[in-house]
């Protein structure tokens, strides 16, 4: 890691809400179905899409996703 860049922390996003267990799941399902398109807004809905501050580390497994709206 580059040391002029520090790590931001994530002490905000609850991670045991709904919202973040949907993504969570939405992530899954982006990933197992080999979607090339994530859009966690329109899964999650406005409400929960709201509560979102950062994304989960299992984003690594969307190895299709060529857009992310």
């Amino acid at each position: 890691m580059n040391n002029n860049i520090s790590q931001i922390p994530n002490n905000v996003q609850d991670r045991n809400s709904e919202a973040w267990k949907k993504l969570c799941e939405y992530v899954e399902y982006v990933a197992k179905n080999d979607l090339d398109v994530f859009v966690p807004r329109e899964y999650l809905g406005d409400e929960l899409f709201a509560q979102i501050f950062t994304l989960p580390e299992s984003i690594g497994k969307l190895k299709k996703v060529k857009k992310i709206w």
